[in-house]
């Protein structure tokens, strides 16, 4: 089955039985799942709120795409919404980070 968009927000680290999801580990292979499953013309919505992730979405979809031979037309910087929730003098607070990118 192909998507037209998929959009994912996952959390930075989630434990269930003996299992364990971590953002750093596990959010590469995820993308590249969902990459994987977008039709053409179909884009990613990716999230990531980790502060130590600082190396950057858009290398990671790009690594994530090849290693699933998916050609992206564009992979764009995403911010959050007006509404996210943020304090003023404290970036470091708001570790949000976003990309879109769309398939070719």
């Amino acid at each position: 089955m192909r998507f037209a968009g998929i959009v994912l927000d996952p959390p930075t680290a989630a434990a269930s039985g003996r299992r364990f999801w971590s953002v750093r580990r596990d959010l590469e292979p995820l993308a590249a799942a969902a990459l994987a499953r977008l039709a053409p013309g179909g884009f990613l919505l990716l999230t990531r709120q980790d502060r130590a992730g600082r190396a950057g979405l858009e290398p990671l979809v790009t690594r994530a795409a090849a290693s699933e031979r998916v050609r992206l037309a564009a992979v764009d910087a995403a911010g959050p919404g007006l509404d996210f929730p943020a304090l003023r003098g404290f970036p470091e607070g708001a570790p949000f980070e976003a990309v879109l990118a769309t398939r070719d």
